[in-house]
């Protein structure tokens, strides 16, 4: 094969690491895709750029062995919450459905999240396209962040002319929900954060190249611009989580300790405390004011929880069906005070009990099972893979925004979680590489020993 051939093949290869993020960051533009229209136009797009990320990245044998059992988990799953529409006959005993005519469209979306599992795995898995991946996902977060920004500046009552009622006083970016958008500024802020610590690794390694310098200098400007970007949104939770995360990723991180009293990491420390100023500057009165409220608004989330809680309990085996909560919470709305507490509302504020709106606990017990089972393979791949700082960035932007999906609708909103499902997919497939390499060497080593007898 000619030299040429490789470096076409290997650039074609390298491509896969865009399709993914530049979807998402499609989908961001486009309201976080937050619609119904929007959303199954989303899913199909997921679907078309997952069968275009198998034509490119082609994982081989040993990934379908490593992953099968967490896919037949998340099968199952599936065929969970599709069994009442498909076979109604069997589910005679349950609650009737509010809303069957959203079923083929929640399901279309389903397929969707599926496919972007499948995509982030199979970029995962061939080396070197997850930190590509992370890369570009960081530098199209900059942008979202500065096109969010020039929109506040031309109209900060709408986004793109839809109007964002009472987030009108807050930074939405190109969404209508400030806590949302806060969550994919604070995954910039992260990866920005750990772009820069890899940075300073490949500085302590010799001299710096012209493309480490580029990433270190695009992940100082996402750091900054996600911190910012995050405290005009007003959203507390995000923002508390947000320096909880930067700073446990910074003094956890030992070439950062080592690099600080050198010219590069003296820079970084300044811009560090330039990026707390600017954030406090930028949160100003609203945030402070946001903060005491706290406790009011938290006793409203318990209200909006029990409420939903109970009528996950009227069925609490098969759900009501995907896509289906607005109808579920018009048919919930049994009093004058539940008519005026929840009739706005069109997500639970918590993953878990929408999950079980959609397809009962069950349904949530199996994808639970398949996230462990994910996250066993990437915790058992960490004695190998600690050492990767942008890594532990994606690992720790799931995290931030699992625990915030819990209070509030982030999940719910399809490209934040299509990028929490890629986010975790990405680690999930360089955790099944790592084991399947480290097998690899194992056989080889005993092949070896083999012939020496």
């Amino acid at each position: 094969m000619t030299g040429q051939t490789v470096r076409s093949m290997s650039g074609r290869v390298r491509t896969t690491a865009l399709v993914v993020p530049l979807l998402l960051f499609v989908q961001q533009m486009m309201l976080g895709s937050n619609g119904p229209l929007l959303a199954v136009a989303a899913a199909f797009s997921d679907i078309l750029a997952a069968l275009v990320v198998l034509f490119l990245a082609a994982p081989d044998a040993r990934f379908w062995r490593q992953t099968w059992p967490v896919i037949a988990i998340i099968c199952a799953a599936v065929c969970w919450l599709c069994a009442p529409a498909l076979i109604p006959t069997a589910f005679l005993w349950a609650p009737k459905r509010p809303a069957p005519d959203m079923f083929l469209p929640g399901i279309v979306k389903v397929f969707g999240n599926l496919a972007l599992l499948l995509a982030g795995a199979w970029i995962g898995y061939r080396r070197g396209l997850m930190r590509e991946a992370l890369q570009w996902i960081l530098a199209l977060g900059i942008v979202a962040i500065g096109v969010g920004a020039a929109l506040r500046q031309i109209d900060p009552a709408h986004v793109w002319g839809y109007d964002k009622n009472i987030m009108g006083g807050r930074f939405t970016g190109t969404l209508l929900n400030a806590n949302s958008n806060a969550s994919l500024c604070a995954v910039t802020a992260i990866l920005g954060l750990t772009s820069v610590l890899a940075s300073l690794r490949v500085a302590r390694g010799g001299p710096v190249s012209g493309s480490a310098a580029i990433w270190w200098f695009v992940g100082l400007l996402g750091c900054v611009m996600g911190i910012a970007a995050c405290a005009a949104t007003g959203s507390r939770t995000v923002l508390s989580l947000l320096a909880v995360c930067l700073i446990g990723l910074a003094v956890g991180d030992r070439a950062l300790r080592n690099a600080a009293l050198s010219w590069i990491g003296a820079i970084s420390v300044a811009t560090g405390a330039v990026a707390i100023a600017f954030l406090t500057a930028v949160a100003g009165e609203m945030t402070i004011s946001r903060f005491a409220s706290f406790g009011q608004d938290g006793t409203g989330r318990l209200e909006i929880f029990s409420h939903y809680w109970q009528i996950v309990l009227q069925s609490p085996w098969i759900g009501y069906g995907p896509s289906s909560f607005d109808e579920i919470n018009l048919h919930s709305l049994g009093s004058p005070v539940e008519a005026m507490s929840f009739w706005y509302l069109h997500a639970p504020h918590n993953a878990a009990i929408s999950l079980m709106l959609a397809g009962g606990i069950p349904y949530l017990g199996l994808l639970v099972l398949a996230f462990v089972l994910m996250a066993r393979r990437a915790a058992a791949s960490q004695r190998t893979d600690r050492q990767d700082p942008l890594l532990r960035g994606a690992i720790v932007s799931v995290i931030l925004i699992g625990a915030t999906s819990m209070v509030d609708i982030q999940l719910d909103v399809p490209a934040v979680f299509g990028l929490t499902v890629f986010l975790a997919s990405l680690i999930w497939g360089r955790s099944i590489r790592t084991r399947a390499d480290r097998q690899s060497g194992q056989l080889a080593v005993d092949q070896d020993d083999g012939r020496a007898r």
